[in-house]
């Protein structure tokens, strides 16, 4: 099995006003980052299309037709900009909201799970397993077997979906902070993707920000590969 660490020490100083963050929390990494993780943003929907090789869309008991290691294509909405890249996880930030938007791949090991689905609840757990102990303070899971659909390969309506946790938890600064992530293990391809929200708990817009910006990303073959 994989062994996943914390990718640095983050702890969301940040949050709570529209300044630069002093840190926000880094998603679960593997033992190796997507080679072409700099690229995202270059990889378009359009490129992988072709590599397609079904209608239906890829629920999480059925495992993805990856045969390397996916990357996110990446169109996010007005304001939105890169604030931070390292390796396979890409931050962002807007001037009009106090929250994070980060996405990240990675390449997984061989590992005892063969199936996605399990996984997937492997790497959910130690995800959360990680962020419990980064935080230092006790973290309310409110749940971490919901589903968030993206698209997958291109714009005709085909989705993949990935397992889905909100956590709460007070940062350094004692900010009331919802953290959402979005996660998907696939063995087959050596590919773990992941999408996370960090706003401030009391922010009412959480929620429709969450759907926009993951509807922002586009689950695709590495052009590289």
């Amino acid at each position: 099995m994989a062994v996943l660490t914390i990718a640095g020490v983050m702890v969301l100083g940040g949050l709570g006003s529209n300044r630069e963050p002093e840190a926000a929390p880094a998603p679960t990494e593997t033992a190796g980052s997507s080679a072409s993780g700099e690229a995202t943003e270059e990889a378009t929907a359009e490129e992988s299309s072709a590599a397609a090789t079904g209608d239906e869309d890829l629920y999480i008991f059925q495992d993805a037709d990856f045969t390397s290691a996916p990357v996110w294509s990446t169109k996010m909405p007005a304001g939105w900009t890169t604030s931070d890249i390292k390796e396979g996880t890409i931050q962002y930030r807007s001037k009009e909201s106090p929250c994070n938007f980060t996405t990240h791949q990675a390449i997984l090991p061989p590992r005892a799970e063969t199936t996605d689905e399990e996984a997937t609840k492997t790497s959910m757990q130690l995800e959360i397993d990680g962020i419990k102990s980064t935080v230092g303070k006790p973290v309310t899971v409110v749940t971490d077997a919901d589903s968030l659909y993206t698209k997958l390969r291109n714009a005709d309506g085909r989705v993949i979906e990935l397992q889905e946790a909100e956590l709460r938890f007070k940062n350094k600064s004692d900010v009331d902070v919802v953290y959402r992530i979005a996660l998907r293990s696939m063995p087959a391809g050596d590919g773990l993707m992941e999408l996370i929200l960090a706003c401030p708990a009391d922010l009412p817009t959480e929620p429709d920000l969450w759907m926009e910006l993951t509807d922002s990303v586009t689950m695709v073959d590495d052009p590289a590969a």
